[in-house]
């Protein structure tokens, strides 16, 4: 498989006491417009006092989790903040909406994502995008993707991901995050969560880094059966970066 074009732009200059142990601009060339900001940060340096270092808001239901959870949710409201400023916007908080879904502010759609100390925030103007979903995962253990590998995908996508020339976990972290990937993007119109089963995987390019993915059910007016969506993938250092927009 060859890599999809990635590079990393200016690195992001902020005072974080450690926690945030690398943030960075991302370039996908394919996607013009969207901003997406990266961060690789470390649990065990978490404190509640950095959401005020940091600049971002904690609301109480995240105030209330556990430490790993509010540090997961602090990096990526940072990464979200410093994507948001580099459209030149100011925004002091990102509120949590309908189902944990992030308020943006208005003109502006984005998504948000975070596994294994990485996270990343993508944003853009709505004149740019209709939707957009991002997703990062860590590729999976062989016997975790082998027990929840039916929850994933159906057995005709079984059949499609074994002709894929990479380890069946592999392939499934892709099939999964790229199904995460669309979630988030169709979200913010569906209004309701929808299970995998609700789309389909129906072409696994990994030589152009591309899953096509096509509704089986009927979500909305706006997304209906039989409608088909471009989700871009890249692996690199065991982690799978998806991301779906237009």
């Amino acid at each position: 498989m060859k890599d999809w074009p990635l590079s990393c732009g200016v690195e992001l200059v902020a005072k974080t006491d450690g926690f945030i142990e690398q943030i960075e601009t991302v370039v996908f060339p394919r996607f013009p417009n969207l901003v997406i900001v990266k961060c690789h940060f470390a649990i065990g340096r978490y404190q509640q006092g950095m959401f005020d270092l940091l600049g971002v808001s904690c609301p109480e239901v995240i105030l209330n989790s556990v430490n790993k959870r509010q540090a997961e949710f602090l990096a990526g409201r940072f990464c979200s903040q410093q994507a948001l400023g580099l459209l030149s916007i100011e925004q002091t908080s990102i509120d949590i909406g309908k189902n944990r879904a992030p308020k943006w502010p208005d003109n502006v759609i984005g998504s948000i994502t975070h596994s294994n100390q990485v996270a990343m925030a993508a944003v853009t103007d709505t004149s740019c995008y209709q939707y957009i979903g991002i997703d990062c995962e860590r590729v999976m253990e062989e016997e975790l993707a082998n027990s929840i590998a039916s929850t994933i995908v159906t057995n005709g996508e079984l059949d499609l991901l074994a002709s894929v020339a990479v380890a069946f976990p592999i392939a499934l972290t892709f099939a999964f995050s790229s199904k995460e990937a669309m979630f988030k993007a169709l979200y913010p119109k569906v209004g309701y969560y929808f299970d995998f089963t609700a789309a389909e995987i129906i072409k696994v390019d990994l030589p152009n880094n591309l899953i096509v993915i096509q509704l089986v059910d009927t979500l909305c007016c706006d997304y209906v059966r039989g409608d088909i969506f471009k989700c871009y993938v890249h692996l690199e250092n065991h982690h799978i970066v998806s991301v779906i927009a237009q």
